[in-house]
């Protein structure tokens, strides 16, 4: 059974060569990473897993990547075995505002970050994998800055 456990746990690197990041996610987390070296807070498994998916995966420029592809910042909806559905976001530990704000250092987006819409991606939690299905990512509108919109207001309607 032990055999078993290992073999598993040897499966989910794989797994990296086959993510995409932007080399702006690549350079973010691994200044992060840089800061946090040795901090208590950091699990240090955690901490190496993001280390290797980062190095491993492919990086591409930010205007080559597909809009599904999980990236920093992405907002995707994610569905459990029992096909539970959460909305989730993947940022950086000091950009967690809302509920369902992921830090980068969490299990789940480590699985995630790189991977595509359409995925099943796996993680090891209390030493067992669970699977995750990656619905879609979501998309909003571009916000406009208040001061951006007198001159939408100045153009007139046509009928």
């Amino acid at each position: 059974m032990n055999d078993n456990k290992t073999s598993r746990q040897a499966i989910i690197p794989f797994e990296w060569y086959d993510r995409i990041i932007t080399h702006s996610d690549y350079h973010e987390i691994l200044g992060l990473l840089n800061s946090d070296v040795g901090k208590p807070h950091i699990a240090p498994s955690h901490f190496h897993k993001l280390f290797m998916m980062i190095t491993l995966s492919e990086k591409c420029n930010t205007t080559n990547i597909s809009e599904k592809i999980i990236r920093l910042n992405s907002e995707f909806i994610l569905v459990t075995e029992n096909n539970i559905k959460q909305l989730v976001r993947i940022v950086l530990p000091q950009n967690i505002h809302n509920s369902y704000d992921i830090s980068i250092y969490n299990p789940i987006a480590i699985a995630c970050l790189g991977s595509k819409e359409g995925s099943r991606v796996c993680f090891q939690y209390k030493n067992s994998l669970q699977y995750l299905y990656i619905e879609k990512s979501v998309e909003h509108p571009l916000i406009i800055k208040p001061t951006d919109l007198t001159e939408l207001l100045e153009i007139p309607y046509k009928n």
